[in-house]
């Protein structure tokens, strides 16, 4: 289906915040490549919605393998990332379906134009809720799984330039920080396989 040197056949690929956005286009990437995958979203209807873009996508790059049986393996999940319950009872559900995981990608996350003077607790709690915690949680997930199966997996951790770069005229210093806090789940995986 895809280059020799880019092929992701066989592999099972996980995705958070996969309905839409940059989670979307990754799980493009992975499916183009010949990868299962898992949307994983919010809503099971926006999951669901693009699985089946992502579908159509593929099948318009590779009609010939898609007439020969070979349809791409995507399924939506409906998570909230920041439910540490949630979070378990989808990568549960996961491994059930696939049997195996070998790259997780977390994307899901919001961007929040206010300024930091007037930017609200709650807000504030929610934004590292989703774009940090979420993260860590799958990625909790993930090396658990990887080690007690002694399995190479590989870890994504998507964040935005703005950790690095002070965006001007947006105002989005918790965005900013939220972005350069998520080296924290980095280290956390780390520390994960060194103690293996």
């Amino acid at each position: 289906m895809t280059l020799p040197s880019f092929s992701l056949e066989g592999k099972t690929c996980v995705v958070t915040g996969a309905a839409r956005g940059l989670g979307k286009e990754f799980l493009a990437a992975f499916a183009l490549s010949g990868a299962k995958g898992a949307c994983v979203d919010l809503s099971l209807k926006s999951g669901e919605d693009a699985v089946k873009e992502v579908t159509e996508r593929v099948t318009a790059a590779f009609p010939t393998s898609v007439a020969e049986g070979q349809r791409p393996d995507l399924r939506a999940y409906a998570c909230d990332v920041t439910s540490e319950s949630q979070v378990q009872n989808t990568w549960a559900s996961i491994l059930a379906d696939f049997g195996k995981v070998d790259v997780v990608l977390t994307a899901a996350g919001v961007v929040d134009n206010v300024a930091a003077e007037e930017y609200a607790y709650d807000r504030w709690r929610k934004m590292f809720d989703i774009n940090l915690h979420g993260s860590f949680l799958f990625a909790r997930e993930a090396g658990k799984y990887w080690i007690r199966e002694k399995v190479k997996g590989n870890l994504i951790l998507v964040s935005s330039m703005s950790s690095m770069i002070c965006v001007r005229p947006q105002k989005q210093a918790a965005y900013n920080a939220v972005s350069f806090s998520l080296l924290l789940p980095c280290f956390f995986c780390f520390a994960l396989l060194i103690a293996c």
